[in-house]
């Protein structure tokens, strides 16, 4: 009793929270578009349920109901406005995704929540755009997933698509056509119809007709029930319903009652398959359901047959929402008072409690009719799942079921239309013809022969091969026909004759019905496609044009400098004398290259003479041998004397690495510089070629090429057009073999399609070229009779071969080739090598530089080391004081040198002569390998020798 007290104290502490906001009556706005009755008697079952149940407790809901033709979106809008003015808590419907976006722009703007039974439209799923909305079907990219499991299930992979234009029909089967696309499958035909006010004024025979032309037997239809029974009538006419069809329904079609009572259904929708949105896995349908049946049909329109379809669940189950989200609300403490909301005020007001309200519908899980009563974040319901079904006389039959977890179940076996077990995806009568194909000679396209290699006569197909014949034989096997090869008469390709007025080669051939198709080098041009059909090009290409190679006529003395810019040549010498430079500074302040070697067990007499003795010897690395060596490491002859510290050999093989790699990208550009030099000539591209009047150029005569020119009212092809026609017998020729000869015999340019003169400028005898960019960009195709039945056929074969790569092989079976090397048979152009190029060359060989400073005062360092002995009095006993006794030592040395560089002869001469007399008493004992370049030598020969035991730097060989 105490819990029962405290439940009903609970409810009305709730009750007279909302009395007090709302006075017990909460209200929602319903727009319902006028053909959707039994949607709308739906929800006003819902409502009387959720009112008698008490499901809000307290609370009455009433809605304010607003009604449109279905295209009419803009009464929809002011529907919306006219209830927003009224204070409600959310907008319920309207039905089609159209409707919904419509009215979105009220619901997003006031901050309304808006529930939206039926639309499916993917895009609606944005919630930046679409915050305020709720959608209690699934998506239907979630269908398309469930359809393309479906159809790979019965092993189909071609079929043709109708759809409606609105968003409806054209996003709702996006998501099939990506996975379509995925899986290799072949769309034979995608066809739109606008929806009309009336459906029954709706004429889609054109479309039909495009559909039964491309072969597809697979059709799926897209659109809503209204339009569909028209379109499965009009199928029915042209003979595309029943055995050998089968026509596939989305839930625009099977969420909806086809045939009321399906007493009227004719027998030929039987068979017919769709995806069904599950309405039956609710814990309320049972109940619903009995409501339903028991429901007045007079006052409930569309009620009492026994069918609670999918869209009259979903309408239900957002009456249901709505009410829990209010009691939740209501129970959380929460006040709700609608206000009213003007939609022509600017800036727009906003319901202050609208966010919260949403917040607490996104929240809810309470049981429904078709499932359970719940959103996602992206405010789409939880439940999508879908029945597979078939139509058969008494309804829709599940055969099936599709959810996003387990995927596809199909236990039961399908009866298609027509009651056959199985359908083909595709038929074509090709498969029982053989077709009369006329060709034309073309090098790698087609090529036409009498005997083999060995002399062999050949007959019939075995005559021809090339690019085209292997594409005629894969069209063959994959469209199921047999042909029959003959090369045209009169050599032409097709060019008509206004005199005569009409065409002739190949074009007439198909015109006159010799032949079924033209299979050869055959330029699509809207000429010709207006005498005949063309299927989509196999072959894209573009006009150029080719010339012989030549010899240049003029050479400079100078040439072979041109590989490199007169900044980089420049910058290559200076930094040769800057690391001469270098080398010899390092080597004069390095211990171990500017003082003489002692070798160890000398007496301190002995070294002191043996260093007075250096003193005006050869030294043995100065300044000139070390530019010099920089200079002949540029040329790759080896330097004559070496530098013997560390850090001059560090500089040495820095310089050298960036030596090697700047003579290898000389050696290369010369060599290309010289190669392309031979080819170079004043003619580069097709405004050239017009530009100048020594070299004639023409084209083959009676095809795509001399119309274009012709017909062309740019320049410069009219005027290359004026000059051709002048000089017609000179320069148009009657085939690509004498085009060619023209060429050899020089002063003359070749015009024609790219891929056919890359196929002879890619050949022996290597001795032409094409020449520029491409100009008139067209294709090859297959051509047809006019209305050909089998265009679509050839054309969506062909699209197929494109993409499964198969053109691509065989150009590289024909077309490409290297016999000749690929620089020669294009215009190429000079690319002179500049110094922005080289900056990391001279960085390694600055940066050596840079290491060669570090290592030197390394050595420094080592040297001084040396020195400490803590045994001698006179000796340094630290490294600070060695070194300190160095640098003054150093020091007194370099000022010596420096006077003696500039000119102070007194001391000089003085030290020379002591020099002298001491060499000639001891010249008994004096080394004979004294001036071996191995020795370390003085940086200077005008250096003296201070006297004591100041010098204290003794080098050994490290």
């Amino acid at each position: 009793m105490e819990g029962t007290r405290a439940t009903v104290l609970a409810f009305l502490i709730v009750a007279m929270t909302f009395t007090t906001s709302m006075a017990a009556v909460a209200r929602f706005g319903a727009i319902f578009p006028t053909n959707r009755p039994r949607e709308l008697s739906a929800m006003r079952l819902a409502l009387e349920y959720v009112n008698e149940k008490g499901l809000v407790p307290g609370v009455t809901l009433e809605y304010i109901l607003g009604t449109a033709e279905s295209l009419n979106h803009f009464e929809m809008v002011l529907k919306a406005c006219e209830q927003a003015d009224d204070g409600i808590l959310t907008i319920l419907g309207p039905h089609g995704s159209s409707q919904v976006k419509a009215t979105q722009l009220v619901s997003s703007s006031l901050h309304i929540p808006q529930i939206s039974y039926a639309a499916t439209d993917p895009y609606l799923a944005n919630q930046e755009i679409n915050k305020y909305l709720l959608r209690m079907s699934p998506s239907d990219a979630t269908q398309g997933l469930a359809l393309a499991q479906l159809i790979e299930h019965f092993g189909w992979s071609q079929m043709s698509i109708i759809m409606s234009t609105d968003d409806f029909g054209t996003h709702g089967i996006v998501e099939f056509e990506k996975l379509a696309g995925m899986k290799g499958w072949l769309i034979r035909s995608v066809q739109g119809f606008t929806p009309t006010k009336n459906a029954e004024d709706l004429d889609i025979s054109q479309q039909l007709g495009a559909i039964k032309s491309s072969g597809a037997r697979i059709i799926i239809l897209n659109c809503v029930v209204e339009y569909g029974k028209v379109i499965l009538k009009q199928a029915h006419d042209h003979g595309m319903v029943g055995a050998g069809w089968q026509w596939l329904v989305t839930v625009g079609i099977t969420g909806s009652i086809l045939f009321p009572g399906f007493e009227n259904m004719p027998d030929y929708y039987e068979g017919l398959i769709g995806m069904y949105i599950v309405d039956d896995a609710g814990e309320l349908h049972d109940e619903f359901q009995r409501r339903w049946i028991a429901a007045d049909p007079v006052q409930y329109p569309g009620v009492g047959n026994g069918t609670l379809v999918a869209y009259a669940g979903k309408a239900m189950d957002a009456v249901l929402l709505l009410a829990y989200g209010l009691r939740d609300m209501l129970a959380a403490g929460e006040t709700v008072d609608p206000e009213s909301l003007n939609c022509s005020v600017i800036p727009h007001p906003e319901w202050s409690r609208g966010e919260t309200f949403l917040q607490h519908l996104h929240m809810v899980d309470g049981p429904g009719v078709t499932g359970r009563v719940s959103m996602k974040s992206d405010g789409s319901s939880r439940n999508a799942v879908y029945d597979v079904v078939t139509l058969e006389k008494d309804g829709w039959r599940k055969v099936g079921r599709w959810n996003d977890s387990a995927g596809l179940t199909l236990p039961e076996r399908v009866t298609f239309m027509g009651g056959q077990q199985e359908v083909i995806d595709f038929i074509s009568d090709l498969s029982n013809r053989t077709l009369r194909v006329v060709t034309h000679k073309e090098q790698g396209f087609v090529h036409i022969r009498d005997t083999d290699e060995w002399g062999k006569n050949l007959t019939g197909k075995e005559r021809f091969s090339g690019f085209c014949i292997d594409l005629l034989e894969w069209l063959s096997e994959k469209l199921g026909f047999r042909y029959e090869l003959y090369e045209v008469e009169d050599n032409n390709f097709g060019a008509y004759d206004p005199e005569l007025k009409k065409w002739n080669g190949m074009v007439h051939d198909v015109i006159t019905k010799t032949a079924d198709i033209a299979m050869a080098t055959l330029t699509i041009t809207a000429q010709r496609e207006e005498a005949c059909d063309f299927t989509m090009p196999y072959v894209d290409v573009g006009l150029t044009f080719i010339m012989g190679k030549e010899e240049t006529k003029t050479y400079s003395l100078l040439n072979f400098l041109t590989p490199f810019e007169r900044d980089l040549w420049f910058m290559f010498v200076v930094t040769a004398v800057a690391v001469g430079i270098f080398q010899a500074v390092i080597n004069y302040l390095s211990p171990y290259g500017y003082r003489a070697q002692e070798q160890p067990g000398q007496s301190e007499r002995s070294k002191r003479r043996r260093r007075h003795e250096d003193l005006n010897a050869k030294p043995p690395y100065r300044l000139s041998d070390a530019v010099w060596q920089s200079f002949t490491m540029l040329v790759q002859i080896g330097p004559e004397v070496f530098p013997r510290s560390y850090a001059g050999r560090i500089t040495a093989i820095f310089f050298g690495l960036g030596t090697m790699v700047l003579l290898a990208t000389y050696t290369a550009n010369l060599a290309a510089f010289l190669t392309v030099s031979r080819l170079m000539s004043g003619i580069n591209s097709v405004e050239d070629l017009a530009a100048q009047s020594e070299v004639l150029y023409g084209a083959r005569g009676s095809g795509a090429t001399e119309s274009f020119f012709l017909e062309s009212k740019l320049e410069p092809y009219k005027t290359m057009a004026r000059l051709m026609t002048e000089k017609r017998d000179d320069v148009m020729v009657t085939s690509m073999e004498e085009g060619l000869k023209k060429v050899r015999e020089g002063n003359y340019a070749f015009i024609s399609d790219n891929v056919v003169l890359d196929y002879v400028a890619t050949r022996q005898p290597c001795d032409i070229k094409t020449v520029g960019r491409l100009f008139r960009n067209a294709g090859y195709g297959v051509l047809l009779a006019k209305g050909s039945p089998y265009t679509g056929e050839f054309s969506n074969a062909i699209i197929q071969a494109r993409e499964s790569g198969f053109i691509e092989t065989l150009t590289k079976k024909w077309i490409t080739s290297n016999e000749c090397d690929k620089s020669q048979n294009t215009g190429a152009s000079q690319d002179r090598i500049s110094i922005n190029k080289m900056l990391g060359v001279f960085v390694v060989i600055y940066g050596g530089m840079c290491v060669s400073l570090v290592v030197l005062v390394f050595e420094w360092l080592v040297a001084s080391c040396r020195d400490v002995d803590t045994k001698k009095p006179k000796a340094p006993k630290s490294i600070g004081e060695a070194v300190s006794k160095n640098l003054r030592s150093q020091a007194r040395r370099y000022k010596s040198d420096w006077d003696s560089f500039c000119g102070d002869k007194r001391e000089l001469d003085d030290n020379r002569t002591e020099i002298r007399m001491k060499r000639r008493s001891a010249n008994n004992n004096t080394s004979a390998n004294h001036y071996n370049t191995r020795d370390h030598r003085p940086f200077s020969a005008c250096s003296s020798e201070p006297e004591g035991e100041e010098e204290l730097l003794h080098v050994t060989v490290l």
